[in-house]
């Protein structure tokens, strides 16, 4: 159980601990965690890459729609942030794999 994610008073509650362990969460968020931490910095592209992503951890083939899976092809859109230059892209149809457009510029 990954025990590096913000909000450490909720650690111990009955509820977050049954949903980490009956649901998918907490191997999503490791996998998240994995796939953020090969690159040193994070471009728009990258971004995209990653919330778009389908495998399982190490990369692994775990099928289409798995909900293990970053993108479980279920979401209508992604939202990614640059909080430094205030841009904003939002991912078009179908199921956030669609062209980015930018929002805010």
């Amino acid at each position: 159980m990954c025990k590096s994610l913000p909000g450490k008073d909720i650690w111990n509650d009955k509820v977050n601990l049954e949903n980490i362990e009956k649901s998918s969460s907490d191997y999503r968020f490791r996998h998240l965690t994995q796939l953020v931490n090969q690159y040193p910095k994070i471009s728009v592209a990258d971004a995209a890459a990653i919330l778009r992503n389908q495998k399982g951890m190490d990369g692994k083939d775990i099928g289409m729609g798995n909900e293990k899976a970053l993108n479980q092809l279920i979401a209508h859109h992604s939202v990614i942030f640059k909080p430094a230059r205030l841009q904003v892209w939002v991912s078009t149809n179908p199921y956030q794999l669609g062209q980015y457009i930018v929002m805010i510029e």
